[in-house]
């Protein structure tokens, strides 16, 4: 019976990318705190797909009742050039009040 419980339960984790062999050579102590450790980390992608979920919705709703307020199309970034970058930068210092080089 225990046997079989355990035997479910490492498929189970194997099949959420747990390491199993790892598991065998763990005390039920330690395989308590992976299972722990694995659970917590569904409950943040959970919280983050929540999140993410409720801004989707958001947007939507900006865009349906007030599309003038919706936020524009991304730019592409580009990359820049050295130059271009320090001339960028020491401006920010000096707007920051940074020291140049």
């Amino acid at each position: 019976m225990l046997r079989e419980q355990y035997c479910e339960l490492f498929e189970r984790l194997s099949r959420e990318g747990v390491d199993v062999q790892g598991m065998f050579e763990s005390t039920p102590r330690e395989i308590l705190w992976r299972i722990q450790a694995m659970a917590e980390r569904k409950r943040f992608l959970a919280e983050i797909l929540r999140q993410e979920a409720w801004m989707i919705g958001k947007y939507a709703g900006i865009a349906v009742n007030a599309p003038e307020k919706y936020p524009p199309f991304p730019r592409e970034h580009r990359r820049m050039g050295e130059e271009e970058m320090r001339r960028v930068l020491e401006g920010l210092a000096r707007r920051f009040g940074g020291n140049e080089r």
